[in-house]
């Protein structure tokens, strides 16, 4: 609330102030006027012609695009204020409510969606932290235990050389493992109630009953001594108290194997798995330097089982932690002089020979000594590890707690400045809505002016030359083996013009030119050239369409010379525009001529011989070559009727036929907006 009412406070002076409402002036969208366009480009096109109206000026025949383009003009003013009021409609108290709200809705998405992934954020750190706390627990559970077993593993060899030699000096040695493994046992500070050993190990319910059981056992080894055997108690020790204890480390580890750590904490079994058959090792060593070898076979399988599994797991430590194969390697060098030794006793153990230069007690002590002082190193690197785990606990509790506290910071950032942000955005609301509505007038002229442009520049040249040569790519010259040329010309032109004002010959041209370009749009063919009181048209270029380019354009011709019968010209009663077409097929090239003001031409025989047919053509009629005639022979519903023989060039002449009609086309066609009928109506 103290927030919401300083931004209201600040918003209010600074609106005072002036500067949070600046004066906007939109610049109105500048299009260029068409009407002016449109004048100039007649102007520079058809001033070249002395007399528009029988010259033949290449650009005089677009007056009717052009024209169409000045009407569209006119119109386009009533399309900018339709999309202006669409735009400014919401200009109202109903309307500004609305964006308001949609405003303050996508203002409150953000904040909402921050809320949603600070909460989950919360989440994921208390569950991380409480998933943390249990590796935390299980390593410190695990470290406690490996100290225990660290003692039990040094009382069972004490045990197992007081039992091989029943000397006083291991008597007392017994009894000093025995207040250390007490001790350690006391330090432990959580029991595995819940683990499935306790389901035959009655002694594990509870650390007073294993301290009773284990003070049971001592007191019958210290009293009676000759009726134990050393290797009873090594299975005692190793299978039914250490083996347990090993499984509850193995038990926490499997519980907490989603943590980063896990690798370690693998490795840290692995070492107190290996650690512990090390101890196995130092104690059958023990018995068999006590008592000048092994008295059984299964005494040294034993052995050789412990010892190499494990080396085993010393390797495979080393490849689930890093840390541990550093470790090892420091423990290596500053224990050499100790693992020198061990490895020649192992080579007499391994070899089952009998010891050198000493006594069978005084060897059974030093292998003691030696593989003590080499677990002592193992217990080392132990301790090293689950001290590294649980340093790196630490710092990864850190530093999801920074995390916490930093997004807590950006979401009340972001709750607080939400108020600010709020104001300030609807008091800039009106000036937007004006700068947009700018914007949109600018984009609905740019899109008109876009399309006007495109289509002046696919009347000038085929659409897919357009898009090369805005890609900036050369178009080569190409030659079409096969394709079909139509010249049409206004067969009576010269006598309405003459009889005509140059306004109304425009009128005409308008709306034959338009009559002509909503036909052509329906076939497959391109409108090259138009010049004055005739015009170029061209199938099968620049696209080649197979054979069809003479049958689209027969067509084309019965299609137009029927809809240019129905335009009657208004001043002239009586009179109708009569077309002459000459359609001829062949070869042609291809290509644009020009960089400035380019154009596509084509070039060729067939273009002189298709002027040279119109030239015999008469007034109304079609006429078309005998390569035409042969390739639209496969539609039976044309009529055609040969005509003569035209001379094309030197010593070159071509068949030309009459074409008639097409059977049931010309019944079938309605009128195009601008073609009348004989009744002189629409």
């Amino acid at each position: 609330l103290i927030s919401f009412k300083l931004a209201r406070v600040f918003v209010t002076a600074m609106g005072k102030k002036g500067m949070l409402r600046p004066e906007v002036k939109i610049t109105p969208a500048i299009t260029p006027s068409v009407s002016s366009m449109s004048s100039t480009f007649m102007n520079r096109k058809v001033s070249g012609s002395s007399n528009s109206l029988n010259s033949g000026s290449e650009t005089s025949g677009n007056v009717s695009r052009i024209n169409r383009i000045v009407q569209e003009r006119l119109l386009y003013t009533s399309v900018l204020g339709k999309c202006y009021n669409w735009f400014y409609s919401s200009n109202d108290q109903i309307g500004k409510k609305r964006q308001v709200a949609k405003i303050m809705f996508l203002l409150m998405l953000p904040i909402a969606a921050l809320a949603g992934v600070t909460i989950r954020n919360l989440v994921d750190s208390s569950n991380e932290s409480k998933m943390k706390s249990n590796i935390r627990d299980a390593m410190r559970f695990a470290m406690e235990t490996g100290s225990l077993i660290d003692n039990l593993q040094k009382e069972r060899d004490r045990v197992a050389l007081f039992i091989s030699s029943k000397s006083s000096e291991t008597r007392i040695l017994i009894e000093e493992i025995f207040r250390q493994t007490d001790l350690s046992l006391a330090a432990l500070r959580s029991w595995n109630q819940d683990s499935e050993e306790l389901t035959f190990m009655t002694a594990f319910e509870s650390k007073a009953d294993f301290q009773k059981i284990l003070d049971i056992r001592r007191r019958d080894i210290s009293l009676n001594p000759d009726f134990r055997n050393p290797l009873e108690e090594i299975r005692f020790y190793t299978n039914d108290v250490i083996r347990v204890f090993i499984n509850w480390i193995t038990d926490t580890i499997q519980q907490s194997k989603d943590g980063s750590l896990w690798k370690n904490m693998v490795a840290y079994l692995l070492l107190v798995m290996a650690k512990e058959n090390t101890g196995v090792e130092r104690s059958l060593g023990g018995i068999f330097y006590a008592q000048g070898g092994f008295r059984m076979d299964s005494e040294y399988q034993w052995y050789l089982r412990t010892y190499f599994q494990g080396r085993a797991q010393i390797k495979d430590s080393k490849e689930y932690s890093d840390i541990v194969r550093e470790l090892t390697n420091q423990t290596a060098v500053e224990l050499a002089p100790v693992v020198s030794s061990i490895e020649t006793m192992r080579s007499e153990i391994l070899s089952r020979s009998e010891p050198q230069n000493m006594g069978g007690l005084e060897a059974s002590t030093l292998w003691l000594n030696n593989m003590s002082i080499y677990m002592e190193g193992q217990q080392g690197l132990l301790v090293s590890l689950g001290e590294f785990a649980l340093n790196s606990i630490a710092t990864d509790k850190l530093d999801d707690y920074n995390s916490l506290m930093l997004n807590l910071g950006f979401f009340l950032i972001a709750l607080i400045s939400s108020p600010i942000v709020i104001f300030i955005v609807h008091a800039m609301m009106d000036d937007i809505s004006q700068y947009s509505g700018a914007l949109m007038t600018q984009a609905c002229a740019m899109t008109k002016d876009r399309e006007r442009a495109d289509r002046l520049l696919y009347g000038m040249m085929p659409q897919s030359i357009i898009e090369q040569l805005r890609l900036r790519k050369k178009v080569s010259a190409e030659t079409f083996t096969e394709a079909s040329i139509m010249l049409v010309r206004l067969a009576n032109f010269a006598f309405v013009a003459n009889n005509s004002q140059p306004g109304q010959v425009i009128e005409i041209l308008n709306g034959l030119y338009n009559m002509f370009d909503e036909r052509i749009e329906k076939f497959d063919c391109h409108k090259l050239q138009t010049s004055g009181d005739w015009l170029l048209i061209v199938s099968g270029v620049p696209i080649r369409n197979g054979r069809r380019h003479a049958h689209e354009l027969a067509v084309l011709s019965i299609d137009l010379r029927h809809h240019a019968l129905h335009i009657r010209v208004a001043h002239m009663p009586g009179v109708s525009m009569h077309l002459q077409i000459a359609i001829h097929s062949g070869p042609v090239v291809a290509a644009v001529v020009g960089v400035i003001f380019p154009r596509y031409c084509l070039f060729g025989t067939t273009l002189f011989a298709t002027q040279s047919i119109e030239a015999q053509c008469e007034q109304g009629t079609v006429l078309i070559s005998e390569a035409t005639r042969n390739l639209i022979a496969f539609d039976s519903t044309f009529v055609a009727d040969y005509k003569k023989t035209v001379e094309v060039g030197e010593g070159e002449t071509v068949r030309v036929h009459e074409l008639k009609t097409k059977k049931g086309y010309e019944e079938s066609l309605g009128c195009s907006p601008n073609c009348q009928g004989d009744n002189g109506t629409a």
